[in-house]
């Protein structure tokens, strides 16, 4: 491996890094708003550049006001939230930099992946939340990169480190499989500072709950809320020490890489349903859910076609997405109990990501 090129590139990846955390001081503007001007009449007095701004949220009706003359606050230029992604992003680069150099055989792959992933995560978590939020986006497109005042996906961001891994393979000449193997272990790491992120800015919480377990819960204004946040990084956690101290047998170029994805994808349906902080809503599904889906079913189907089980795969799909809208469905306006719900919840992705690991171990044998 050559030395100068390796250090200039880990100098830049710091850079980016850092820069990632000036950039991120907040996780989601439309929440934020809707929870300082509650009503149409605060909006309309909302001043500076974000009089425009308020009166669409609120549906104020007759044009805002022209804004103020007065002097602005600047926002703090670094954050808690900002830090740990910026943290987060350090950690999985250098995991990746640290791979590049166990594996000669396709290092120049993983340091072409290591270099995209930076600012193609970055570009697919904003461009995935702008897409999730279009009347807003189209109405005002310079809003679109205005990333500091907050809307970002960590699906979106996966799934262009995903693209970054592809594309750095095929630059490396390298097995695409082989690369995405190697991500497993910084996309945990990011996922799980996501996580840690969210737990920054009062993100990430559950239902109210009558009681309180260490780490599971967080008081809130005197209300007790599960943790997701940290359940999520319990969950990302645990898949990886699956992989670590079970699957230790050598596994096909991409085995191991589609069964995270899959599991990854499946479990965070349930943990994105017990959100209650209205990131990336539509409707009363979130938006992150139908990303999931996106993100576990072609996983899925990369083992069902090794082990001829599309049309199951395919039918067991439809079914989850189907039960799932349903449940949300429920929980949003039924007098059905959550706990209920979530029994059946909990049931139906046990089903489903048991049939796909039986594709997946026999496609492992294939």
């Amino acid at each position: 491996m050559k030395k100068i090129p390796v250090i200039l590139l880990c100098l830049a990846l710091l850079a980016g890094s850092i820069g990632l955390s000036w950039l991120c001081t907040h996780p989601n503007l439309l929440p934020d708003v809707e929870t300082e001007y509650k009503t149409a009449g605060q909006a309309q007095t909302a001043q500076g550049d974000d009089a425009l701004l308020m009166a669409l949220l609120m549906n104020a009706g007759a044009a805002a006001p022209a804004p103020a003359e007065e002097e602005t606050v600047s926002s703090p230029a670094f954050t808690g939230f900002g830090w740990a992604l910026g943290c987060g992003c350090m950690l999985a680069l250098l995991s990746v930099l640290l791979t590049a150099r166990k594996k000669p055989s396709f290092q120049k792959a993983l340091l072409w992946t290591a270099g995209l992933s930076l600012p193609l995560g970055l570009i697919g978590a904003r461009l995935v939340y702008c897409l999730s939020n279009p009347s807003f986006y189209l109405s005002y497109p310079d809003a679109i990169l205005k990333i500091r005042e907050g809307g970002l996906s960590m699906a979106g961001a996966l799934f262009f480190v995903v693209l970054a891994g592809v594309l750095g393979a095929r630059l490396g000449k390298a097995r695409c499989g082989q690369v995405l193997d190697c991500l497993v272990l910084p996309m945990t790491l990011f996922i799980c500072a996501g996580a840690f992120a969210l737990q920054q800015l009062g993100m990430g919480f559950g239902p109210e709950l009558d009681f309180s377990i260490p780490l599971l819960t967080r008081k809130t204004d005197g209300i007790h809320r599960l943790h997701t946040s940290f359940l999520t990084a319990v969950f990302a956690l645990g898949m990886l020490l699956l992989f670590s101290f079970i699957f230790r047998k050598k596994r096909p170029a991409g085995h191991t890489f589609a069964l995270c994805a899959f599991l990854y994808g499946a479990g965070m349906l349930l943990l994105e349903s017990l959100r209650r902080d209205g990131h990336m809503l539509m409707g009363f599904v979130h938006i992150e859910m139908v990303l999931d889906i996106g993100i576990a079913f072609p996983a899925l189907l990369y083992f069902a076609k090794k082990a001829k089980r599309i049309p199951l795969a395919t039918a067991a799909s439809l079914l989850l997405a189907g039960a799932v809208i349903g449940l949300e469905f429920a929980l949003d306006r039924s007098t059905i109990g959550d706990i209920w719900l979530y029994l059946v919840y909990a049931a139906c992705l046990a089903g489903y990501i048991w049939m796909g690991c039986s594709c997946a171990k026999q496609a492992a044998h294939v």
